[in-house]
């Protein structure tokens, strides 16, 4: 799947800490990664904060015990992460009414853990993982604006590098938000990348902090990107457009700040406008567009990790699948994604002076008509001259 480690909340009463402190061992020997309310950040709801914990855990690990029994939080915990379809496993330990174990289906353990790292070895994490994936989820947000969406995105993901630490980027889906600017937003690039649909300064305010948010991920551990190099922005957002954030991507792209180890760039010519974008495997951000060159139409967040896990996991094939098919090296794939879009600025280039040279050509064929020539005339005359250019660029 993702190289991501699974992600496993200990639920426990602080009586237990010691028995959490080795079940807390054990998992990270098995490579797995667990978090507890040990890992709660000063300031901020402690409610909120362990909700939040548990939302995104890819697995439940509640430890009952006769003291946890009779408190309400691990009970409380297991419900929630019951009704977000998280997968739990029980650790029992000590005697416990029979109809709880019974009930918990979980590992039952000696008071002494001597069997421990035995029958935790023993239970298929991954497999309820992948399990729990296959499942409806529904989404944490919908957003239908793209100051919501941007917003969004800036707030999990800093969230995510909080709880969990710097996290790779996966995007796929028109040129992505690191074709935009890192810039305050009176900076003359933001015309230059709207065109004649501008947007407000909020709203590149907020797009900024999109990009600068998703930017702190990418450098620190790692890009996927598949980028659609084939649209046509100045379509509907008028002139220099397209080649103003392809220039933006390709200055991204070049930083030395990127290491090449970290990165997986595919470049395409064609593709759906939809969009998706994650990070690590906190949050996926899935966008339904009309037309690429028009933006999202609404963008739905999900947070839970097995489904996102899922998702990701077909994302990383697709792209290995266009490197492997372009017979690029995920190493070398930032150079030829590089060449690929200088290529592209180019032809843009061209067909702008090709436009030029039509304008130029068209004023050059009216001013030299001869004075008796009809209007009807001059017009069919100036038409096939720009047929002509057409056809010969």
């Amino acid at each position: 799947m993702s190289g991501e480690k699974l992600r496993i909340f200990v639920s426990y009463s602080h009586e237990d800490v010691e028995i959490y402190k080795a079940v807390c061992a054990t998992l990270r020997t098995a490579g797995l990664s667990p978090v507890s309310d040990a890992d709660l950040r000063p300031g901020q709801g402690f409610t909120e904060q362990i909700q939040a914990g548990i939302s995104h855990a890819h697995v439940l690990v509640p430890i009952l015990t006769p003291r946890s029994h009779g408190r309400g939080w691990v009970h409380q915990e297991i419900g929630f992460a019951v009704a977000l379809k998280i997968p739990y496993v029980p650790i029992c330990v000590g005697n416990l009414p029979d109809g709880m174990i019974a009930a918990s289906q979980g590992i039952v353990l000696h008071e002494t853990l001597a069997d421990l790292a035995e029958k935790l070895s023993a239970v298929d994490f991954a497999g309820a993982v992948d399990r729990a994936g296959k499942q409806a989820v529904p989404p944490i947000l919908v957003a239908d604006e793209p100051e919501t969406r941007a917003q969004a995105i800036q707030e999990y993901a800093d969230a995510a590098f909080l709880s969990v630490g710097p996290q790779r980027i996966r995007i796929s889906g028109g040129l992505s938000s690191f074709s935009l600017p890192d810039e305050e937003p009176d900076h003359e690039r933001w015309s230059a990348a709207y065109g004649k649909l501008p947007r407000s300064q909020f709203s590149y305010r907020l797009i900024r902090n999109e990009h600068l948010a998703l930017k702190k991920h990418a450098v620190q551990a790692g890009l996927s990107l598949v980028a659609n190099i084939g649209l046509d922005l100045d379509e509907h957002r008028g002139p220099g457009v397209t080649r103003t954030r392809l220039g933006l991507l390709h200055a991204f792209l070049s930083s030395s700040a990127l290491s090449d180890d970290k990165l997986q760039i595919a470049i395409v010519r064609n593709q759906p406008p939809d969009v998706t974008l994650a990070v690590g495997d906190w949050f996926i951000a899935e966008s339904r567009a009309a037309r690429a060159v028009r933006g999202v139409l609404h963008t739905v967040f999900m947070a839970h990790a097995p489904t996102v896990r899922q998702r990701i996991f077909h994302f990383d094939r697709r792209l290995s699948s266009i490197l492997e098919g372009e017979r690029i090296e995920a190493r070398h794939s930032r150079q030829h994604a590089l060449k690929l879009i200088e290529a592209r600025i180019q032809e843009l280039d061209l067909r702008a002076d090709v436009a030029e040279l039509g304008r130029e050509r068209c004023a050059d064929a009216l001013d030299r008509g001869d004075d008796g020539e009809s209007d009807e005339h001059r017009e069919k005359r100036v038409f096939d001259k720009v047929l002509c250019l057409v056809v010969m660029y």
